[in-house]
């Protein structure tokens, strides 16, 4: 279970180390077992399931390859990236996520030179660089809230600043650099100051939605 989100934030709160359905059905909370009604539902129509959120149709095509899902993909369809690159309008990003579990070497020269040309800001995934001390939009123009209103700075920082439904927003937004040594996620560092994401996407920051030109 994932330590800052979902269920594994509310487990903190809890003052758990992890997931706890008796503290969770105590204290009311649902998310667990609609995840087990929507897993039953599946699996009672033939639905197998591969992972805790993928399930695969019994109509599904034969199955002769590795399971793809987000996160664990790898490298997959690349030889269609750059026609895709091509077929685009100019002002419309296209975004690479770079592999998580690679491995020194996993990306040749040779790749990079070609994901780079598709992708301007490949290498800041790929490599973020240190954040500590940086100057963050995070807490100040944009929060992180979860299902039940409780509020942080940044989805990867885990102090609360409050609720979004029984506290001031005013009391919360102020000026902050980042704690974290690195922070490895676009959804973090595209918060930052000194990184050019705000100024080349605005608006459509979080979803990479440059405005036309």
């Amino acid at each position: 279970m994932r330590e800052q989100t979902g269920l594994g934030k509310v487990a903190r709160r809890q003052g758990a180390a992890t997931l706890n359905p008796i503290m969770l059905a105590r204290d009311g909370d649902s998310r667990l077992a609609l995840y087990a009604a929507a897993r039953d539902h599946l699996r009672a129509r033939g639905y197998e399931q591969v992972s805790m959120r993928m399930f695969r149709a019994p109509h599904a095509p034969e199955q002769n390859g590795p399971s793809y899902c987000c996160q664990n993909d790898g490298r997959i369809a690349a030889r269609r990236w750059p026609a895709l690159r091509a077929a685009l309008p100019a002002h419309i990003y296209l975004w690479l996520n770079a592999y998580d579990r690679r491995g020194p070497g996993y990306y040749s020269a040779e790749d990079l030179a070609w994901l780079d040309a598709i992708d301007p800001w490949f290498a800041l995934n790929r490599r973020p660089v240190p954040s500590r001390g940086k100057a963050c939009l995070a807490g100040e123009l944009s929060l992180s809230v979860d299902g039940d209103g409780e509020l942080a700075r940044c989805h990867f920082i885990p102090e609360r600043l409050g609720n979004l439904y029984t506290d001031d927003l005013a009391d919360m937004l102020q000026e902050r650099s980042c704690p974290r040594f690195k922070c490895d996620c676009y959804i973090g560092y595209a918060q930052r100051k000194d990184l050019p994401f705000q100024r080349v996407f605005g608006t459509g920051v979080l979803a990479r939605i440059a405005p036309e030109q």
